[in-house]
């Protein structure tokens, strides 16, 4: 759906492809199957030390929030 490269630390840019469109859109549409996502690695147990906190943590800062930007084509 998406691809997360995370070379610094700080906020990460992630372009979602067709399908992560489609969840988006069907988010909006229905906001009831909002289930949010699973963030997964497909490498072979390499890491690039990327750390991902969940909406628990401790500091409001730290939670993951989705933020989306539409771009007309």
């Amino acid at each position: 759906m998406g691809v997360v490269n995370a070379p610094i630390p700080g906020a990460a840019r992630v372009s979602l492809g067709p399908e992560g469109l489609a969840l988006v859109q069907r988010w909006i549409d229905d906001p009831a199957t909002n289930r949010g996502v699973i963030l997964q690695t497909y490498a072979d147990g390499a890491s690039d030390g990327a750390t991902f906190k969940s909406m628990e943590a401790a500091s409001v800062a730290d939670r993951p929030a989705i933020v989306l930007s539409y771009v007309a084509p």
